[in-house]
C-alpha cells in the first residue's frame, strides 16, 4: 500500500500562533494524489473485490481516473486560491476549520497566558509598550487603556505622543499620521498613558554620536533626535511598575542594537526580573523584547516569553484570529 502523505503547506501572518492562514501557492501539495492515498479502497480483501474506494468526508467523490484527478486538483487549487481574493478573513477561517487540526502544548500555553491577560489578569495589571512606530500599536493601546491600570510609553512611539503635546522633536521619529490619534488618546487617558520624563538624544544615528540627557519638556535641538529613554524615565518606570501583580512588556525602550542607546531597554528587562523573583506575572510580548531579555540573560527570569509576536498584541487588541478560533472551536 502506498505511504499516505499529506502536505498542505499553510502560510500564516505570525507563526505559530495561526494567524490569517492563505495557501501558499508555490507550496500545495497536489491534495487529489493525497485523498487517493488516505481513503484508499484496498481495505483487505473486501477492497479488492469491491474495486471501489470509501468516498472522502469533503466531497465524497468515488473511484476517479488519473487525469480526472488532475483536472480536479487544478481546479480545485484555483478555486481556493480565488477564496483568498474574496477575503482573507472568510477563506482564512474556512481552511482552518476544514483541515485537520489539533492544538500543542507552545500554542495551548500562549492562548492560556492570553486569556489570562484578558479574561482573569492579578491587578495591578501594567503594560510597558516600545518599539519604532505607534502606528502599529494604536488599535492595541485604545484596547489596553480599558483593560490595564497603566500604561508605560517608550521607545519611539514615545515621540509622536511627545509631538501631540506640541513639543518640537528636532530630527526624531515621529509619525505625523498617529498625532490626531495620540491627541485623542492623551486626552481620554491622560492619568493612565506614562510617557518618559526625559531622554537620551544624539546628534547622529549611529553608537559613537554626541548625547546628552534632556528632560522631557525641553525641546529637540535640531539635528539632534532622541534614541533612548533617560535615567529619570528608568527610575519613574520602576516606581510605577513596582506593585504591578501582571507585566506585559512589548517593545524596546530606545535603539537597543547600539550598546550606547540600550541602556533603557536592558534596565527594563532587570525590573520585570526582580519583579518576576517575588511573584509577579511577567509576559515579554516576543520580537525585540524577547531578544533583548536574552541578551541581557534574563530570559529565565521571565514568566512566560510569547512567541507569538504581532499575533499576541491582535489578541490583546480583541482580534479574532482564525487560526486560534477552529482549534477553540473544536
Amino acid at each position: 500500500m502506498p505511504t499516505i502523505e499529506l502536505v498542505l503547506m499553510v502560510r500564516y501572518s505570525v507563526a505559530p500562533m495561526g494567524v490569517q492562514p492563505v495557501l501558499d501557492e508555490q507550496r500545495v501539495t497536489r491534495h487529489a494524489k493525497a485523498e487517493h492515498e488516505i481513503d484508499h479502497a484496498g481495505e483487505g480483501k473486501a477492497g479488492e473485490q469491491s474495486g471501489r474506494r470509501r468516498p472522502d468526508r469533503i466531497g465524497e467523490r468515488g473511484p476517479q481516473l488519473p487525469e480526472q484527478i488532475e483536472q480536479r486538483d487544478d481546479r480545485d487549487q484555483r478555486g481556493i486560491l480565488e477564496q483568498r481574493d474574496e477575503g482573507v478573513d472568510e477563506a482564512g477561517y474556512d481552511v482552518a476549520q476544514r483541515l485537520p487540526h489539533a492544538m500543542g502544548g507552545l500554542v495551548q500555553t500562549e492562548v492560556e497566558v492570553l486569556r489570562r491577560l484578558t479574561e482573569s489578569v492579578e491587578r495591578p495589571y501594567a503594560v510597558v509598550l516600545g518599539g519604532a512606530k505607534v502606528s502599529d500599536k494604536l488599535g492595541v493601546i485604545a484596547n489596553l487603556l480599558k483593560t490595564a491600570d497603566r500604561l508605560l510609553i517608550g521607545g519611539g512611539m514615545a515621540n509622536t505622543f511627545f509631538m501631540a503635546q506640541g513639543r518640537q522633536m528636532g530630527g526624531s521619529l515621529v509619525e505625523p499620521t498617529a498625532l490626531d490619534t495620540a491627541r485623542d488618546l492623551l486626552a481620554k487617558s491622560s492619568a493612565k498613558l506614562i510617557l518618559p520624563v526625559d531622554a537620551t538624544i544624539a546628534d547622529a544615528f549611529k553608537n559613537d554620536a554626541n548625547t546628552r540627557v534632556l528632560k522631557a519638556d525641553e525641546p529637540v535641538p535640531d539635528g539632534w533626535q532622541i534614541l533612548d529613554i533617560g535615567p529619570a524615565t528608568i527610575e519613574a518606570f520602576r516606581a510605577q511598575l513596582a506593585d504591578a501583580k501582571t507585566v506585559i512588556w512589548n517593545g524596546p525602550m530606545g535603539v537597543f542594537e547600539m550598546e550606547n542607546f540600550a541602556k533603557g531597554t536592558r534596565a527594563v528587562a532587570e525590573i520585570l526580573a526582580d519583579l518576576t523573583a517575588k511573584g509577579t506575572i511577567t509576559i515579554i510580548g516576543g520580537g525585540d523584547s524577547a531578544a533583548a531579555v536574552q541578551q541581557a540573560g534574563l530570559a529565565d527570569k521571565m514568566t512566560h516569553i510569547s512567541t507569538g509576536g504581532g499575533a499576541s498584541l491582535e489578541l490583546l487588541e480583541g482580534q479574532t484570529l482564525p487560526g486560534v478560533a477552529a482549534l477553540q472551536d473544536k
